[in-house]
């Protein structure tokens, strides 16, 4: 019965995956420097506004606790900057309010206010573009949200350029 050992197989209670754990102290350092990031001159406008955007993003990813596909799913018009939060739709399609750090409302509207300009131009209302949004240079000045896996990407890219520099 080749079939049958196929759907045990299938059936069979999995162990949950385990996600590596950063030491918070490690955390903490990486937050401190993650400044550095903007801290030097920019040949054009995309290359800035990418160098803000991932700052933004790592320093929302940790303060939030936003899986990185909810992080790039945010919408501008979700975030409440008075009150420091934001109503997302989780797994299941479920609402969550999820809470801000003072530091990290700061970072995206640094970023988002210098987007601005690009904003306007879509002709849409800001409310409904993605607050990370794709800044490559054949994106020109549409607003899309970047996907997962470049989001990954980034972060992996950011914290080594990070890590290089400050090796302890």
């Amino acid at each position: 019965y080749p079939n049958i050992e196929n759907i045990i197989k299938f059936r069979k209670r999995k162990p949950p995956i385990q996600f590596p754990q950063f030491p918070e102290g490690d955390m903490i350092e990486l937050l401190e420097h993650v400044d550095e990031i903007i801290r030097h001159d920019f040949e054009s406008m995309n290359e800035r506004l990418r160098a803000y955007r991932d700052r933004a993003l790592i320093c929302t990813l940790p303060e939030t606790g936003f899986r990185i596909g909810e992080a790039l799913g945010l919408l501008i018009g979700s975030i409440n900057k008075r009150k420091k939060i934001a109503i997302v739709r989780g797994k299941n399609n479920e609402e969550a309010v999820v809470r801000f750090t003072s530091n990290a409302i700061a970072v995206i509207w640094d970023y988002l206010n210098i987007r601005y300009p690009l904003d306007l131009k879509t002709g849409k209302q800001r409310a409904s573009l993605p607050v990370f949004a794709n800044h490559s240079d054949s994106a020109g000045s549409r607003i899309s949200a970047i996907t997962p896996s470049t989001g990954g990407r980034i972060v992996v890219m950011r914290v080594k350029e990070i890590l290089k520099r400050h090796p302890e």
